[in-house]
Formats: structure tokens, sequence, C-alpha cells
């Protein structure tokens, strides 16, 4: 077998390495393991969507509300079939 084209599908990620650092050192002091990093939308996606869904189409939405006059935000997630 022989070819002169290589195709694929891939996700390139990336982000300072002094942010994961960080979040490696923050777990460690409260006493914790960091096995690995996941970006938030994949992991997101992997919690609440089923393969089924994935390989139909489906997109998973995050929604972050402010409020001005509350210090706090509620973000909700929903997935919508494209």
């Amino acid at each position: 077998m022989s070819g002169i084209r290589l195709e694929g599908n891939f996700h390139i990620i990336t982000g300072q390495i002094a942010a994961a650092k960080n979040i490696h050192r923050c777990a460690y002091k409260a006493g914790l393991t960091v096995t690995e990093l996941v970006l938030e939308p994949l992991a997101s996606a992997a919690a609440v969507l089923s393969e089924e869904e994935k390989e139909a189409g489906v997109a998973l939405s995050t929604l972050v509300v402010v409020q001005p006059t509350s210090p706090s935000s509620k973000t909700t997630s929903f997935a919508t079939r494209l």
C-alpha cells in the first residue's frame, strides 16, 4: 500500500503554559492530583452528549448570563440538532 496524500480531522487547541501550570499548582496545594486537562467545551460535550448525538451533529452551546446588579453569574448549557 502506498499513497501520496494524508487527510484527517484535527482539533488544534492552544493555550498558555503558565495557565496550565497554575491549575496544576492550585490542585496540588489543595491536595488533589491532576490526571489531565480538558478544554471546557470538550468536557461539557463529553459529559452531556451521547455518542449517537455527537455523530448526528448535535451542537452544544453554553450561555452565560451575567446580571449587572449581582456579583454572581448563571451558566446554562443546552444542545441543539443542526
